[in-house]
């Protein structure tokens, strides 16, 4: 988790009343003629790696990008649980000294932006390309200590480099559209009311930044976190909730990592129905997480836990961030 204040708790979420939206849903076929022409698409490439003994081939989903001024390419992660965008220092610090004017952004004093519960520096006014799509971020936190390193001559190279996390900050006040059997994603001002009735859409609550969507589980509405960082699980929650809706009598164990810390993650087969607003999710695997830092903030957030891409996999999903609107378009022609 990122944090972009001193303050080393996380802003926690107000409890709000959901309000349903029933829409019209439609195929990805229909829409794509018509109001998807004018759209500029961002292409994203699911990166895969080994757990264990197993191979998974959705670990992350990686943007390419470009800065201003830097011959190179790059790709980072992209990262919705991650409410800010952030650079990290290990592999980019080449390239402050191979482009000196990214090193006069560079700011390692006059910073309140924290990683990790440890002060960091942050890059002022830079100027990237997601894919051909421009933006300006005002503040783009720099990770000291985080990374693989980069050499001289590996900087040189044309291989693409993996430079840090594309994060919730550049979708605020915009609305997201992931598109996830063609995987692209784009980013809109606004929606053509002939694509608002093409998605199922539930009004959400909103925290730092980031979705908390319902999700009805076993009758009972519970509010997950939506994490594009998430790829591998389609919930994230704790021993007791986990045990009330799953058959945990033999449990799968997945090692995985959080910024450094590994940690056992537990999984088991759903046996009770879920649904999102009225489209019911399939029957999946549910992990119980361990680790006490995850656990707490889920407390202090008042969430069940975290859901992401792996529900979604079939589907275009539309995150809307000026009116905290969640929308799954359920009928995809591939």
């Amino acid at each position: 988790m990122i944090k972009t204040t001193s303050n080393l708790t996380t802003a926690l979420l107000t409890l709000m009343t959901f309000v349903i939206v029933s829409c019209d849903s439609g195929t990805e076929t229909e829409v794509k003629k018509s109001v998807w022409a004018d759209t500029k698409w961002i292409r994203f490439d699911w990166t895969g790696d080994s757990l264990g003994n197993r191979y998974f081939d959705k670990i992350a989903m990686f943007i390419p990008l470009t800065f201003k001024g830097i011959p190179h390419k790059f790709k980072a992660q992209f990262d919705l649980g991650s409410n800010a965008s952030i650079i990290y220092g290990n592999s980019f610090a080449v390239y402050l000294t191979e482009y000196p004017e990214y090193s006069k952004k560079l700011d390692t004093i006059n910073t309140e932006i924290s990683v990790e519960d440890k002060k960091q520096g942050e890059l002022r006014n830079v100027e990237l390309s997601l894919d051909g799509f421009k933006i300006t971020i005002d503040t783009l936190p720099y990770f000291k200590n985080y990374g693989d390193k980069i050499s001289s001559d590996s900087a040189k190279a044309s291989s693409i480099k993996h430079i840090g996390t594309i994060g919730a900050d550049i979708v605020q006040n915009k609305i997201l559209i992931i598109d996830y059997p063609n995987k692209r994603i784009a980013i809109l001002d606004s929606l053509s009311s002939e694509l608002q009735n093409k998605f199922d859409c539930v009004k959400c609550k909103m925290t730092s930044g980031r979705f908390i969507i319902p999700l009805t589980v076993d009758g009972k509405i519970q509010w997950y976190m939506f994490d594009t960082g998430a790829s591998l699980f389609p919930i994230i929650t704790d021993e007791a909730n986990w045990k009330s809706f799953c058959d945990v009598s033999k449990p799968d164990t997945i090692k995985v990592a959080s910024w450094g810390t590994f940690y056992n993650v537990y999984g088991a087969k759903t046996n009770k129905d879920i649904y999102f607003n009225k489209t019911k999710l399939p029957q999946t695997t549910a992990y119980m997480m361990t680790l006490k830092d995850y656990l707490e903030m889920f407390k202090q957030q008042q969430i069940s836990g975290t859901t992401g891409n792996a529900y979604f996999l079939n589907n275009i999903i539309a995150l809307d961030f000026k009116n905290a609107k969640f929308g799954v378009m359920t009928s995809v022609d591939k």
